[in-house]
């Protein structure tokens, strides 16, 4: 039972990506360089273009531990072939050992490892492990892989590919400029290089196409190889049709993510997805305050896939348009709940100073009378710092509501309870000078569709009424006033 000695073929439709081959040859003159990313992102591709060229060894650990004797037996077998000679004698050693457990032989014979290697190495040579499986602190392979960073002599140089970060703490090396980390913003597409797939895997594909796909999945690698291959067989016009119905549940991408990213996640990250996925932009207090368990930790395992990406603003992220699908499809959110969420989230945004996000927050929790109370309390605020928009959706927010009691059988505001919620709006002259502003009151006082033209003006024939009152009295006081001085000046 042995894994491959060597780097895999490279996958079909692969581009070259010279922004990512740079980057790992300049690391690799480190000691240590790690790719760290969820499946799919081309790690395994990008150490074996990178290493192209150079003296290098293979170690594929296919995301599985193996026992120590086995381990040790790879090892050796992917060295020897540049190290001729290397002592069988570490196999010996490793194999009078229990199988599990003995964290402590297998640092020893890493570090003989090491001195074997520095003894026989006349030159540089690249060390590739390839697939280290999420590791358990005190393991036999996390003790082995630790004592081999830290004792490899200054020739070897070890590239590890991992979904997650290693478990031994590498502060020190970090701090001395040691170590080397490419993670999920690196190694995602950019539109230049989606684009140079889509070109090479569908003639006759155009920018606007490659612009689609990349955007549908965000720049990561295998989720743009499935969509190629799924919009391969059609004709060019079908195409973009098609790739719009990529992230359905009958598409290639979300039963991918279900299977190869949730399938070993647990239950408290995808509690976690199935919340922060309805907020869209969380930071981890945010994510703490509507129920999210570890939210520091959920995230991070969020980012190392892809599935959340840093925004502009420090400390928070953007949850990806995959993920959202999937927990809209997956892992969706009973009504009371998406509620309590949503009120949750409006809390912490008001604690934080942020009153037009929790504005928006109550908007979509159906909170009527929070937010009519916070509308009093804050709308003024958000309306100066330009969130006009946010106010007419909260004005058109309360109609609906309305609208819907009114249409509910037994009950309902009715033409009075419209009225008395239309009046709240600020009272605009009806005149012709003015027409834009009367139109932007009808549709504050009456939701999105502009209302009748009678319906308009309903409150206006008194005001006109009253206007027209008002100047009969000035004339007739005038003219009074100068017949008055009239009689005088007579006199």
């Amino acid at each position: 039972m042995t894994a491959p000695s060597g780097p895999p073929d490279p996958p079909p439709y692969r581009v070259p990506q010279p922004r990512l081959e740079a980057l790992v040859s300049d690391l690799l003159r480190r000691p240590l360089t790690l790719l760290v990313a969820g499946p799919g992102f081309g790690k395994t591709t990008l150490a074996a273009t990178a290493t192209r060229g150079r003296p290098c060894a293979w170690l594929a650990l296919e995301d599985t531990e193996p026992a120590l004797p086995l381990l040790v037996r790879r090892a050796l077998d992917a060295l020897s072939p540049h190290l001729p000679g290397l002592p069988q004698d570490l196999l010996a050693i490793a194999a009078t050992t229990p199988e599990a457990g003995d964290a402590d032989r297998a640092a020893s014979i890493a570090g003989a490892l090491c001195a074997e290697i520095g003894e026989r190495l006349d030159g540089e040579l690249v060390l590739v492990v390839d697939g280290v499986p999420a590791l358990a602190p005190d393991g036999t392979l996390s003790s082995f892989l630790e004592a081999l960073c830290r004792q490899a002599p200054a020739d070897l140089h070890l590239l590890l590919t991992t979904r997650t970060e290693p478990p031994f703490p590498l502060r020190r090396m970090r701090s001395a400029g040691l170590v080397g980390t490419l993670t999920t913003p690196h190694l995602a597409f950019t539109a230049d290089e989606a684009l140079a797939v889509v070109e090479s895997a569908l003639p006759g594909a155009d920018a606007d196409l490659a612009r689609l796909l990349h955007q549908v999945t965000a720049g990561w690698p295998v989720a743009l190889h499935l969509a190629v291959e799924y919009l391969r067989p059609l004709s060019p016009p079908r195409r973009k049709a098609a790739a719009k119905r990529l992230r359905q549940p009958d598409g290639p991408l979300l039963p991918y993510l279900a299977e190869e990213v949730f399938g070993s996640a647990c239950d408290v990250i995808k509690e976690a997805v199935r919340r922060i996925a309805a907020l869209g932009e969380v930071s981890p207090e945010l994510a703490t305050a509507v129920g999210v368990a570890d939210a520091s930790g959920a995230l991070r395992w969020l980012a190392q896939r892809g599935l959340v990406t840093p925004a502009h603003r420090s400390n928070r992220w953007l949850v990806s348009r995959l993920a959202a699908d999937y927990a809209a499809i997956h892992l969706p959110l009973p009504p009371r709940d998406r509620e309590a969420l949503f009120t949750a989230a409006a809390v912490f945004h008001l604690t934080d100073g942020r009153p037009s996000a929790a504005l928006r927050c109550l908007l979509r929790a159906g909170a009527l009378p929070e937010l009519a109370d916070l509308m009093r309390r804050h709308g003024a605020h958000a309306v100066a710092r330009g969130h006009v928009q946010l106010a007419v959706e909260v004005r058109g927010g309360f109609a609906a509501r309305t609208a819907l009691r009114r249409d509910r059988p037994g009950g309902g505001a009715g033409p009075a309870g419209t009225w008395r919620l239309a009046r709240r709006a600020p009272v605009l002259p009806a005149r012709r000078r003015d027409g834009r502003a009367a139109a932007a009151r009808a549709r504050l006082a009456h939701g999105a569709d502009p209302p009748p033209p009678r319906r308009l003006r309903v409150g206006h024939p008194g005001l006109r009424a009253r206007r027209g009152r008002d100047r009969r009295r000035r004339r007739r006081g005038a003219a009074g006033q100068l017949a008055r001085h009239s009689a005088v000046d007579a006199a």
